[in-house]
C-alpha cells in the first residue's frame, strides 16, 4: 500500500508538471522545468511501476481471428493522419539513396550483397527496395513517401494480427495497433525515406514471428528473418521475441526449440557472413577512434538511455521545439490523466508484461541512440520497440468498459496530435531545405556541405546536398 501511494504521488507531481509544461511553456522558479524529458521518463516509469502493483484479470483468452472491418478502419485512420504531409521536398540522405537507386544496374544491386558498404552497414534488402521504387516513383517525394507509408500500414496490420494471435481481444488489439500506427515518432520513421531500414526490418521480423506462431515451414520463417537481417541489425532480437511469444502461449521448451532453432541458425549464419564481409561487426564508428560503437557501454549513460529517456520518449513522443500548441497540450493533459487512472486500476500483469518485455528487448540493439532529446532526433529507433507498446495497450484495453473507452480515446487522441505536431516540423524543415537547395542551384554554385545536420530535430542538408542540386538540374 505504501509503495502504491508513493507511486501515485510520483505520477501526480510528474504528470501535473508535464501537463503544465505543455500548456504554459517552460516553468520558472520554484519548478524550473525547461526540458520535459526527465518528467516524461519519471512519469512513464511511475506508470509502469504502479500498473504492476495491482493484478486485475482480463477476459478469458480470445480465439485467433482476422477482422476486415477493423483492419480497414485502422488503415483508414493511419492514412488520414498522414494526409497532407507527404509532398514536401526530400531531406538529407534521401537524395543519396534515391540518386543511387535511380542509377543502379544489376551489377550494383548484386554488389550490395558482396561488397562492403562505405558506411560499414550490411543492408542490401533496403537498397533493393529503393531500386524497385525508383522504377515507378521517379523524383516525386509524394510517391516515395507513399511507398514508406504503405510499408507502415502493413506493419500496423501485422501488429494487430500479432496481438490477435497472442490471444488478445479484438478491442485491445485494435487500440494497440492504432497507437502503433499513430505513434508520434512516426515522422522520422515514415516520412524520411532514408529511414526505410527500420520499416522493412520490422515488417520482415513480424512476418517471421507470425510464421512461427502459425507453424509455417522453417524456411518460411527463416526466409523472412534473413530479409529482416538484411534490412537492419535490430532484427537480430527476432528469435528471442519468437521464443517469448511461444512461451507466453504455453508451449514448453522442447516445443519451442524446434521452430526457433532455425531462426537462431539463420541469425548465426547472417552474423558470421557479416563479420567476414565487413571485417568486424560494422555499424556506426566512433569519430575519435574509428572503432565500432555497437558495444560501447557507459554505465550511467546506458542506464539513463534504457530507462527514463527510452520509456519517456516511447510514452510521450513529442517534438517540443517551439512549443506544442494548445490542442496538443490539452490532449497531453488528458492522456496523463487517462494513464494515471489506468495505472491505479491495474491490469492483467502477465499480458502487460509481454508488451513491456518486447519493448525492452527491442531497445537493447539501439541503446546507444536512446538518449533522445526534446526535438526527438533519432526517434526512428523507437519503431521496433513500439510493437511492445502496442502489446501493452492491447492488454490494458482488453477489459473494456466506458471508462477505459474514454481513456483509449484520450491516449489515441494524444498520439494523433503528437504525430501531426511532429509532422509539421518535418514539413516546415523540408520546405526550407527545398528552398535552400533551389537557391544554390539557381546561382549555379557547387553544392557545399556547410549546412546544418539537424534543424528542429529534422535532418537537413549536411548529407545529400550535392545530390539535391543534381536532382534540380536533372528536372
Amino acid at each position: 500500500m505504501k509503495v502504491r501511494l508513493l507511486l501515485l504521488a510520483v505520477l501526480a507531481v510528474a504528470g501535473t508538471l508535464l501537463a503544465a509544461r505543455g500548456l504554459f511553456g517552460p516553468l520558472s522558479y520554484p519548478f524550473r522545468v525547461n526540458s520535459p524529458m526527465n518528467l516524461e521518463g519519471v512519469f512513464a516509469l511511475g506508470f509502469l511501476g504502479l500498473l504492476f502493483t495491482k493484478q486485475t484479470f482480463g477476459p478469458v483468452a480470445g480465439g485467433r481471428g482476422w477482422d476486415p472491418i477493423l483492419a480497414f478502419g485502422l488503415a483508414a485512420i493511419v492514412i488520414l493522419a498522414f494526409a497532407g504531409y507527404l509532398k514536401f521536398p526530400f531531406l538529407a540522405d534521401d537524395y543519396i539513396h534515391i540518386w543511387n537507386a535511380r542509377h543502379a544496374d544489376a551489377h550494383a544491386l548484386w554488389a550490395h550483397l558482396t561488397i562492403p558498404e562505405t558506411d560499414h552497414f550490411f543492408r542490401p534488402a533496403v537498397y533493393w527496395s529503393y531500386a524497385f521504387d525508383a522504377l515507378w516513383a521517379g523524383l516525386s517525394p509524394t510517391l516515395w513517401r507513399a511507398g514508406n507509408l504503405a510499408i507502415h500500414l502493413v506493419n500496423s496490420l501485422l501488429v494487430y494480427w500479432l496481438c490477435r494471435d497472442l490471444r488478445y481481444g479484438r478491442a485491445g488489439a485494435f487500440i494497440g495497433a492504432l497507437i502503433f500506427g499513430l505513434h508520434g515518432s512516426r515522422p522520422e520513421a515514415v516520412t524520411w525515406v532514408a529511414a526505410r531500414f527500420d520499416l522493412l526490418a520490422v515488417m520482415f521480423s513480424m512476418a517471421s514471428i507470425l510464421a512461427v506462431l502459425h507453424s509455417a515451414r522453417w524456411w518460411v520463417s527463416s526466409g523472412f528473418l534473413a530479409l529482416a537481417l538484411m534490412s537492419k541489425e535490430s532484427a537480430y532480437v527476432t528469435p528471442i521475441l519468437a521464443a517469448i511469444a511461444l512461451s507466453y502461449l504455453g508451449l514448453r521448451w522442447r516445443e519451442i526449440r524446434k521452430p526457433v532453432a532455425p531462426l537462431v541458425a539463420t541469425a548465426a549464419i547472417a552474423f558470421a557472413y557479416r563479420l567476414w564481409l565487413l571485417h568486424g561487426v560494422g555499424g556506426y564508428r566512433d569519430p575519435m577512434t574509428g572503432s565500432a560503437i555497437a558495444f560501447h557501454f557507459g554505465l550511467v549513460s546506458t542506464l539513463n538511455a534504457l530507462f527514463p529517456r527510452f520509456w519517456g520518449a516511447l510514452m510521450f513522443p513529442l517534438n517540443w521545439t517551439g512549443g506544442i500548441g494548445k490542442v496538443t497540450a490539452i490532449f497531453l493533459a488528458l492522456a496523463i490523466v487517462a494513464l494515471a487512472y489506468i495505472a491505479r486500476r491495474g491490469t492483467d500483469q502477465r499480458k502487460a508484461a509481454l508488451g513491456v518485455g518486447f519493448a525492452a528487448i527491442c531497445s537493447l540493439p539501439v541503446h546507444q541512440f536512446l538518449s533522445i532529446g526534446m526535438d526527438l532526433e533519432k526517434s526512428r529507433v523507437l519503431y521496433f520497440a513500439s510493437v511492445g507498446l502496442a502489446i501493452l495497450f492491447a492488454a490494458i484495453f482488453e477489459q473494456m468498459d466506458w471508462k477505459l473507452l474514454v481513456c483509449a480515446i484520450a491516449i489515441a487522441g494524444f498520439q494523433w496530435c503528437a504525430l501531426r505536431n511532429n509532422l509539421g516540423h518535418w514539413k516546415q524543415v523540408g520546405e526550407l531545405a527545398g528552398r535552400t537547395c533551389a537557391a544554390q542551384a539557381k546561382l549555379g554554385l557547387p553544392a557545399s556541405s556547410n549546412q546544418p545536420n539537424v534543424v528542429d530535430g529534422v535532418y537537413f542538408l549536411k548529407m545529400g546536398f550535392p545530390e539535391c542540386v543534381k536532382f534540380l538540374n536533372e528536372k
